[in-house]
């Protein structure tokens, strides 16, 4: 994809621009509908176009660039934005309540799969707490309650109301 873009231009673009926490972010989308001639199109189902978004970061005396490719079912580059833009709070939001509620982190588990599986059963319990409805309690307190006593337990591993 990089040689694409590097190559032709987009059928569509934008650009959007941020200033805040003492820098300016710089962001320019490039979407591209036509893509019957990628080979792996096939593999992937409702791939309507391929996007890339060029970052410029400018921060005190510094510039730094970045550029990140897409496949996406979308296909008009206002809305690719606003995915793109959406996308990393989402991931952020969801790796801060893994590190507080879990301590991913600091976890020290770093051999052959174990990281991953650990991974995968923090989000699960992240997901069965946060199905669990009792209230406005944090995750913190839920897994305790959970952990003194077996009913509470039993209710967010089945989803018990």
């Amino acid at each position: 994809m990089r040689l694409y873009f590097e190559n032709l231009p987009a059928e569509q673009t934008a650009v959007t621009k941020e200033k805040g926490h003492g820098r300016i972010e710089k962001r320019e989308y490039f979407l591209e509908t036509d893509t019957d001639w990628l080979p792996q199109k096939a593999n992937w189902a409702k791939l309507n176009a391929i996007g890339a978004v060029k970052s410029t970061v400018f921060e005190k005396a510094e510039t730094h660039t970045e550029t990140r490719f897409f496949i996406t079912s979308l296909c008009d580059v206002n809305l690719f934005a606003d995915a793109v833009r959406k996308h990393r709070p989402i991931e952020n939001q969801l790796h801060w309540r893994l590190d507080v509620a879990f301590g991913e982190d600091g976890s020290r588990a770093k051999k052959d799969n174990l990281p991953l599986n650990l991974n995968v059963l923090r989000k699960t319990a992240l997901t069965l707490l946060k199905e669990a409805d009792w209230g406005r309690i944090g995750l913190k307190k839920k897994m305790f309650i959970a952990a003194l006593n077996p009913d509470k337990l039993l209710q967010i591993l089945f989803s018990k109301k």
